[in-house]
């Protein structure tokens, strides 16, 4: 039986949404509904997700993880996409798998700090909100 690793389910399957967000982007096909928040939001949910990745697993600070910074041009958002996709590119297999059984304390706002294992957090929590925010960008 295959086990799932972490690293393809984090830093692959991330690469690919985010080549994914980073093609909308450019060619600036995302409509926005008024009731939508920001499709500036939206990019800067999902590249900050990407970030937390490579923290939790890993133990890794990573510059920016906790940036909720704005980006209002669609260039500033193509340069954040861009950027998180290089941060994944310096994450190798071996840091990220490995770790999904080491316990870390996660930062969930706005219900507080939790004790989990990388494996579950990201599994139960961090992909489906991230894919969320993905599709709704």
């Amino acid at each position: 039986m295959a086990t799932l690793s972490l690293y393809d389910t984090t830093i692959v399957c991330g690469t690919h949404a985010l080549d994914t967000l980073l093609d909308l982007l450019k060619e600036a096909q995302a409509r926005i509904f008024p009731d939508m928040v920001p499709l500036s939001l939206q990019v800067l949910i999902v590249c900050k997700f990407y970030k937390q990745f490579v923290t939790y697993p890993t133990g890794r600070i990573v510059e920016g993880a906790e940036d909720d910074g704005e980006n209002k041009t669609l260039e500033e958002l193509v340069e954040r996409v861009e950027k998180t996709l290089g941060l994944l590119e310096t994450v190798s297999r071996d840091e990220i798998d490995g770790t999904a059984l080491k316990t870390t304390t996660v930062e969930v706002v706005p219900y507080g700090s939790f004790n989990v294992t990388p494996e579950y957090f990201i599994l139960i929590y961090q992909l489906p909100t991230l894919y969320f925010h993905l599709v709704t960008a």
